[in-house]
């Protein structure tokens, strides 16, 4: 009877052995499983993390690229305060002027220009051969020597025959209150003059513009190669020594 007792022990002790390690195996087997998934969970949230984080670092970028493209002219300066009446009579003298330079009209440019010499037929045909009109206008018109008196600097676009694309060209001009309305003042100036016209070349203002015009010539030059040979024979120059400057 005691024989059967161990003999039946050792039967069972061996199957609770076996049960006993599989128990083991499979807990081992959750465990590990567990574990591989919190590293999963824990590298989601962190690539989560990281792709929350990233479009802030790339709409940076972007700001940056954009900032670098944009556009290289810079505002038009702002001129000393001149009333607006006598700003829009010196607008109209200005429109006129070159209206009627387009138009050849002799009678009218010597109406509007107070000189110690006539227009006469030469100036219009050495003008009417090259150009084919004047526009885009913006007028700068600051204070002169005394209150009857402006400094106009005119900024527009010349378009000259053959050529679609306008050269951005920049005159200045001495303007007096007459008799009659605004002239364009084409005689010698006096001291007083002189002096505010100097003060005015010299001006951030005026800098500012002609660093403007300059630049908006260079790239109408490089827009357009018709242009670009045609500026360099009126400046007798090569058309890469004109490219330089």
């Amino acid at each position: 009877m005691q024989n059967k007792k161990n003999r039946f022990t050792q039967v069972y002790f061996k199957y609770i052995t076996v049960l006993l390690l599989a128990l083991m195996v499979v807990l081992g087997v959750i465990l590990f499983a567990q574990t591989r998934g919190t590293n999963e969970n824990t590298d989601e949230s962190s690539t989560e993390t990281q792709e929350s984080i990233a479009p802030e670092t790339s709409s940076s970028e972007n700001e940056e690229s954009v900032t670098e493209e944009l556009p290289t002219t810079t505002e038009a300066p702002t001129e000393p305060s001149v009333p607006d009446k006598d700003q829009m009579e010196v607008t109209a003298l200005m429109r006129m002027y070159y209206q009627a330079k387009v138009d050849d009209d002799l009678e009218q440019l010597n109406r509007l220009v107070d000189s110690d010499h006539d227009y006469n037929n030469d100036d219009i045909t050495s003008n009417a051969q090259i150009v084919d009109r004047y526009d885009d206008f913006t007028l700068y018109i600051m204070p002169g020597a005394d209150s009857d008196s402006f400094i106009v600097y005119v900024k527009y676009n010349i378009y000259f025959n053959g050529i679609d694309m306008g050269a951005p060209s920049l005159n200045h001009y001495y303007v007096i209150r007459g008799e009659n309305g605004m002239l364009i003042y084409d005689r010698p100036l006096s001291a007083a003059q002189q002096a505010s016209m100097i003060e005015t070349e010299n001006s951030e203002t005026v800098r500012k513009l002609k660093e403007q015009v300059d630049r908006e010539l260079e790239e109408a030059c490089e827009a357009s190669l018709d242009l670009k040979y045609f500026m360099a024979i009126l400046n007798h120059t090569t058309v890469d020594e004109s490219s330089q400057e």
